[in-house]
């Protein structure tokens, strides 16, 4: 490899902020009237280039890809002080002599986190569900919740760059579809599900501002996208988040919220939420003004060696403005036992789970839990599942209902008998 070929991707756009028009030329050999004089001077006054003796640089020289990438290795440590363009330069010669910057204890993996780049992420995601039919002695019950088959698949891209030093912008998009039919094939959407400005304020506080994940304690009253702004502080035990946000799920619904995460010692961690839900819920005959105060907390421990435990509360209480009144204030208990740990990262990893959930009647569930249709409220429920890591970055998921019965029959003469639900999943992420 020709000096000149390295120094050319180098200098074509990378001037660090150096201003050396009429800085003294450090090489004998590199005549004024040179193409590449400004360049030399502009690299070696910025501390890239050392020359072969201190006077001669040797513009012609064949040299090793190790000389190359100490090159890149001095232009890496100077990408403070250069432009997007330039520090794109940087990076592509990183990734070129990767493997001899590693040999020369330098880094690459820290590339993700200098200012210009931007990381990709994202997964794909392929589900089978069936649910069994629901019924009233010989009839099927209430609408959504007879028996059915489906598969359908999502998929989510991200990218993350960082703006600045203490800035970073998210931008994702999600598409989701069904695999069953016609109709279905063409009814799936894309949309944007992040897109948020993230700021560092403070040594241990950041700001977001924009479209974000929100998760209400562990997701089973709400887990879904919002609009809006976050406040975040994360110290070594405690993380606390507070926000404002514009509820996706029903754009109706507006939400301002707290919630913290502590833990208690090696092996526990506990956490509380408390959220006040406004906006404006339909009728059939009117449209009230409601007011949702949500609350839960949260006991997440390591019992054993392989097993994980996880204790939730969660809790609402509906208030009609208009009247004055509460209308309802239902509650649910979930707990998770787990075995093992199925790690993306980790191949032939796997995990076993039970889990159990006793919930009031719900109107205003859109939480994280795999149940669906009349198994997600108002019902006792076990489940059990099953994960394991095929391969790198590749997991295939197993959960089954059982046991489930209505928590509260609306006609204790006519007794329900629930269908069950089966779910399989296919996860690939990168």
């Amino acid at each position: 490899m020709k000096k000149t070929k390295i120094l050319a991707a180098l200098a074509a756009a990378m001037a660090v902020g150096a201003t050396c028009a009429f800085a003294a030329n450090p090489f004998a050999d590199v005549p004024a009237d040179s193409w590449a004089y400004k360049s030399v001077v502009t690299l070696a006054n910025s501390g890239i280039l050392q020359g072969v003796d201190g006077t001669h640089f040797q513009g012609n020289r064949n040299i090793t890809r190790y000389e190359a990438a100490e090159i890149t290795a001095k232009a890496m440590a100077h990408a403070d002080r250069a432009n997007a363009q330039q520090r794109a330069v940087i990076n592509k010669l990183a990734n070129e002599f990767a493997g001899e910057l590693n040999n020369l204890g330098v880094r690459v993996a820290n590339l993700e986190d200098q200012v210009g780049t931007v990381k990709f992420s994202g997964s794909f995601q392929v589900d089978y569900k069936h649910k069994a039919d629901s019924k009233q002695g010989d009839a099927v019950v209430a609408a959504g919740t007879k028996g059915d088959a489906s598969y359908s698949y999502t998929a989510k891209l991200k990218a993350t760059a960082k703006v600045s030093e203490n800035v970073k912008a998210n931008l994702g998009f999600k598409y989701k579809g069904q695999f069953n039919d016609v109709h279905e094939a063409n009814s799936a959407y894309a949309h944007v599900n992040v897109a948020n400005v993230q700021a560092k304020v403070a040594d241990q506080v950041s700001v977001l501002a924009g479209r974000h994940d929100l998760t209400l304690g562990q997701g089973y009253i709400y887990d879904d996208v919002v609009d809006g702004v976050e406040a975040q502080v994360a110290a070594d035990k405690v993380s606390v988040q507070g926000g404002y946000a514009k509820l996706k799920a029903d754009a109706s619904y507006k939400v301002g919220y707290v919630q913290a995460q502590a833990a208690v010692c090696d092996y526990a961690t506990v956490g509380a939420y408390f959220a006040n839900v406004v906006g404006v819920k339909k009728q059939p005959d009117a449209q009230k003004n409601m007011s949702v105060q949500v609350y839960g907390a949260s006991v997440q421990a390591k019992v054993a060696d392989q097993v994980k435990a996880l204790v939730s509360y969660e809790k609402y209480k509906v208030y009609d403005t208009e009247k004055n009144q509460t209308t309802s204030k239902p509650a649910s208990w979930y707990g998770k036992v787990t075995y093992g740990k199925a790690d993306f990262a980790t191949p032939k990893s796997w995990d076993v789970w039970v889990d159990y959930l006793n919930a009031d009647k719900f109107d205003f569930v859109n939480g994280g839990t795999w149940r669906g249709g009349d198994l997600k409220s108002n019902v006792k429920s076990w489940g059990i599942g099953v994960d394991y890591t095929f391969a790198k970055n590749a997991k295939l998921q197993f959960k089954q209902s059982f046991a489930s019965k209505v928590k509260k029959e609306a006609n204790d003469t006519v007794k329900t008998k629930l269908g069950e639900q089966t779910k399989a999943q296919l996860v690939f992420v990168f």
